[in-house]
């Protein structure tokens, strides 16, 4: 795998290369002077005249994910090419593939740093001689997985003697121990958690995940008749070979009736294990990894592994049985809303990037000095949010009903029934004296702890309006940052001294780089 740039390689400059594959053919430019540059297959020649603007991050502060994208004006072809003749010849030159990259004298092709790769998007051409042009866009969401294993579903193959009214059910996946809570009085809570299959009548057996889980027994609950017990897990395989976990029903009285509605209590042990088949997913960072290993989607390992201990403060529980869902549609409807955590696109793939409202100066990667290497190209602006009082968060859903059992609530007054308090918050209402509330509700938390940490992070997330600010940075110095990491700013202007802040975006030129830096608030101060 191709190495970041060192600091000298920053230092000495960098070039952008261009690769185009069209027409059987690979088209090779550079955003500098026409090289040759050493590959395992020969000399590799790039020719000059490429221009380049990019953008790398979007908006990391932000749930909603953008495709990455980069466009070329005029790209000038050989002269032996004719472009029109070769479309009118079959050759669609929307099909045509391109991958940016970044290349330093000394390396070969192989150890270039890929940035962004994807198909032709609007492509534009002339007669021969004239210039195309295009932009390069890069599907990293676009996941054509589905979360749940097609194969897992209730059918007469996989379970010839199970309920009809189960045939065309989608295994479940489950995480964690849904169905247990915490009263507001300390005491314990329960409500169904999980679905239940009817999988063979006869022998009263009922699926209860798709997978292998922990929990050696777990209470099952049939809600028509009002009636429960503890069941004993098996771990066993379906028609197909597919391994599943069930209970037996056959011994402890529990009514099996067909046609009557069951669901599941993780009591003693948690759901989902993973890969070793021993150790539960259910912290928030492994659930996000264990989900996207099983999209189609590229992602930078490397990066999320690093992600993962932060957010593993984050407890989850919780099933889905939508057979249709992709892996990433589910995160960023389910899990990203939740978290410090935007996931964007980098020359690795997706990489999650952690944001920590809570960042000190020894957090910072680097110092950014207002001065020939920094510039300042905007006035400080505020975002257009509106800022919010209270936080109000909805969570221990009870299965099959839709509402929620449990709610944590914070707020900056005093005057707010049963509501926590939040320094954010409260440097909100004193400043802007109004009680604006922001309310969400989970389906996949019922720990009492991580619904006081998702409120927490709201909280710190819209209490105030962030400030932003743009800075032309010269590359040789500071071309090794990326979109996430806390810097400080000094800028004795606009009255910065060694300011907390974290890169929001980067936009890439050939020989500049135009950072958006969101300052980090502190709400202690007003205290």
């Amino acid at each position: 795998m191709p190495q970041p740039l060192t600091r000298s390689e920053s230092r000495a400059g960098f070039v952008y290369l261009l690769e185009i594959q069209y027409a059987s053919r690979v088209f090779r430019w550079t955003s500098g002077e026409a090289v040759d540059i050493a590959s395992d297959s020969g000399s590799l020649h790039y020719r000059a005249g490429l221009p380049v603007s990019w953008t790398d991050g979007g908006d990391v502060l932000s749930i909603d994910s953008e495709q990455r994208s980069v466009s070329f004006d005029a790209l000038d072809m050989p002269e032996d090419v004719d472009v029109a003749e070769l479309v009118e010849a079959g050759h669609d030159l929307a099909a045509a593939v391109g991958e940016l990259s970044i290349w330093v004298t000394g390396r070969t092709y192989e150890e270039r740093i890929p940035l962004l790769e994807g198909r032709a998007v609007a492509p534009t051409y002339g007669g021969k001689g004239e210039a195309i042009a295009l932009t390069i866009e890069e599907r990293l969401y676009d996941d054509a997985s589905t979360l749940l294993n097609p194969a897992g579903h209730v059918t007469p193959t996989t379970w010839p003697l199970a309920d009809p009214a189960m045939f065309g059910r989608a295994y479940p996946l489950v995480v964690g121990r849904p169905g247990r809570y915490v009263e507001a009085d300390g005491t314990e809570g329960k409500t169904t958690g999980s679905p239940c299959l009817l999988v063979n009548v006869t022998a009263k057996r009922f699926l209860i995940a798709g997978h292998r889980v922990a929990a050696s027994t777990v209470r099952v609950i049939n809600t028509t008749k009002g009636e429960a017990r503890d069941e004993t897990v098996i771990i066993t395989v379906d028609g197909l070979g597919r391994e599943v976990s069930l209970i037996d029903g056959s011994g402890t009285g529990l009514s099996v009736v067909e046609g009557d509605e069951y669901w599941v209590r993780w009591d003693t042990g948690d759901a989902l294990v993973g890969d070793d088949s021993t150790t539960p997913v259910r912290q928030a960072g492994d659930v996000l990894q264990y989900v996207l290993q099983r999209s189609t989607l590229r992602v930078d390992r490397g990066a999320m592994a690093a992600a993962v201990a932060f957010l593993n403060r984050y407890r989850l529980d919780f099933y889905v049985d939508d057979p249709d869902v992709s892996a990433w549609d589910w995160l960023a409807d389910n899990v990203l809303p939740l978290l410090p955590v935007s996931v964007v696109g980098g020359p690795r793939g997706l990489r999650p990037v952690v944001f920590r409202w809570d960042a000190r100066t020894v957090d910072a990667v680097d110092a950014i000095q207002a001065g020939p290497d920094a510039v300042r190209v905007s006035p400080v602006s505020y975002s257009v949010e509106e800022p919010v009082q209270t936080v109000q968060v909805s969570y221990a859903p009870r299965g099959g009903e839709g509402d929620h059992l449990r709610d944590v609530t914070l707020a900056g007054d005093t005057m707010t029934p049963d509501a926590g308090q939040h320094r954010a918050l409260r440097s909100s209402f004193v400043r802007y004296g109004e009680r604006r509330i922001l309310r969400l509700a989970t389906d996949i938390v019922y720990d009492d702890a991580t619904a006081q940490l998702v409120a927490s992070t709201l909280a710190s997330t819209y209490a105030l309006p962030r400030r932003e600010v743009v800075y032309e940075l010269d590359p040789r110095r500071f071309g090794t940052l990326e979109a996430g990491q806390v810097v400080t700013l000094t800028d004795a202007e606009i009255h910065l001294a060694d300011a907390v802040a974290v890169v929001q975006s980067i936009e890439w030129g050939a020989v500049t780089m135009s950072v958006v830096l969101v300052l980090t608030e502190d709400p202690a101060r007003d205290f």
